[in-house]
C-alpha cells in the first residue's frame, strides 16, 4: 500500500541521503579506529560516538521515512530539525577531536 501517490518524491530520496550519511559515518569510524594504535584509547570515544549516531540513523530510518511520507501525503511535511542538529553536533565533536588528535602530536 502507497501512503503517498508518486513513489520517486521527497521520501525516498531523504532515505537515501540518510543512508550514505550512515556510511559516511561508518567509515569515518573506520578510519579512527587505525589511530588508536597511536593516540590510544582517547581516539575510540569519536568512534564511539560516530558508531553511535550511524546506528541511531539506521534504526529511525523506517520512522522518518513514514513521517514523511505522510507529510507529504497530507501536504504538511516538517522538517526534521532534531536529526539534524544532532547530525551536526555529532560531526563538530568529531572535527574538534581530530583538530585536538593534530595537535597532541
Amino acid at each position: 500500500m502507497r501512503i503517498h501517490e508518486d513513489p520517486g518524491l521527497q521520501p525516498e530520496r531523504t532515505v537515501l541521503a540518510w543512508n550514505r550519511t550512515t556510511v559516511s559515518l561508518a567509515v569515518c569510524s573506520a578510519i579512527l579506529l587505525r589511530w588508536t594504535n597511536y593516540y590510544g584509547i582517547f581516539a575510540l570515544l569519536p568512534v564511539v560516538i560516530l558508531s553511535g549516531m550511524a546506528i541511531f540513523i539506521l534504526f529511525t530510518q523506517r520512522v522518518r521515512y513514514e513521517h514523511q511520507a505522510a507529510g507529504l501525503a497530507s501536504n504538511k511535511i516538517s522538517p526534521n530539525v532534531v536529526g539534524v542538529v544532532s547530525l551536526t553536533l555529532t560531526l563538530l565533536a568529531f572535527g574538534a577531536a581530530g583538530i585536538v588528535f593534530v595537535f597532541i602530536d
